[in-house]
């Protein structure tokens, strides 16, 4: 019997325990500061495989985002992406069913860095555009939910 990849599926236990090894362990290696490097550097090799696959905003955050959210939901990653448009150059970002919340939450306790795959992800498509996103984590609360407001500028 041969099983297609499409229909195998990755426990969201396995999962996070992968991320938490693979972050960690960058971490332990490079340091805090320099794993954070590695990771938004992968946030820009994965939106270079996303543009191969999609077309995404180049000018217009607010797309930009809705766009690699929906490429996350499209792909498994993620259960949903919510981007709300809460004020000017502000929004308010819902994360549902992340496999790495676990795994980033223990990170950030712990002092490591964690993978933040979508943050990345959206930080190095907003750089081309020359902005850069503050965030505040409002709620981690849940390990099936994060909310997150993010807040705009131009890069100085």
């Amino acid at each position: 019997m041969t099983v297609s990849q499409d229909s195998r599926k990755i426990g969201t236990s396995f999962f996070n325990s992968l991320v938490y090894s693979v972050c960690r362990a960058i971490s332990e290696a490079e340091g805090k500061d320099g794993a954070q490097k590695i990771l938004a550097r992968s946030g820009q090799l994965l939106l270079a495989e996303i543009r191969k696959a999609k077309t995404l905003a180049k000018t217009d955050p607010e797309a930009a985002l809705r766009g690699i959210a929906d490429y996350l939901e499209a792909g498994g990653y993620v259960g949903k992406i919510t981007v709300q448009v809460t004020g000017p150059n502000e929004y308010l970002i819902d994360m549902y069913d992340a496999p790495a919340h676990d795994s980033s939450q223990r990170l950030i306790a712990e002092g490591w860095a964690p993978s933040h795959v979508f943050t990345n992800t959206v930080f190095a498509a907003l750089a081309e555009m020359g902005l850069h996103a503050t965030l505040e984590h409002l709620d981690v609360s849940e390990p099936a939910h994060t909310r997150e407001l993010w807040r705009l500028r131009k890069k100085a």
